[in-house]
């Protein structure tokens, strides 16, 4: 009994530690201008080289523009998404994904897109964005977004020794309110 006292004591001083981001009642997240990062790139598909063009330098990578996300009051939203270069943008709509997730999905199929315009200058592809984003606070969310690439061409100009189509290619992504 001496022994379990204290063990009981710890998990319930556990229990009563505060998270700072349990408290945050997402409904009240507004619209606003975001700083991407990309953290860490899966690519299973294209021989890992994806990593190179959404972490160059091997580290955590800003994305080069900013992105508009919606407050949760304005859900569903259909915008503009701007994407990491060598990207364009993409229309997406943002809905309601439950409990302070904020779901995007592409709204038309995208218009083609160099593969990686240094290697491969000719090879193009379709590729639409899908994500998971998490409200963490007021100024920041985190989460996942998964690149599909469709509709690769199967001539020299793309890289054979890798195709695969489709392709995801997932971004754990955070974003900080500029």
């Amino acid at each position: 009994m001496h022994r379990i006292l204290p063990l009981a004591l710890l998990v319930l001083a556990a229990c009563g530690e505060k998270d700072d981001t349990a408290g945050f009642d997402y409904s009240t997240f507004e619209a606003g201008t975001f700083q991407f990062t990309t953290n860490a790139v899966s690519d299973a598909c294209y021989d890992g080289s994806m990593s190179l063009v959404f972490m160059p330098e091997g580290t955590a990578n800003d994305w080069a523009a900013t992105t508009e996300l919606p407050g949760w009051a304005d859900l569903p939203a259909s915008y503009e998404l701007g994407l990491p270069d060598p990207f364009l943008s993409m229309d997406v709509t943002v809905t309601d994904g439950g409990s302070g997730v904020l779901s995007l999905d592409p709204t038309d199929q995208p218009d083609l897109v160099p593969l990686d315009e240094d290697n491969y200058p000719d090879c193009m592809v379709q590729m639409a964005i899908s994500a998971t984003l998490t409200i963490v606070d007021a100024d920041n969310v985190q989460g996942s977004a998964t690149l599909t690439t469709t509709g690769m061409s199967e001539d020299e100009d793309c890289p054979q020794d890798y195709l695969e189509d489709p392709c995801d290619i997932t971004l754990d992504v955070v974003a900080a309110r500029q």
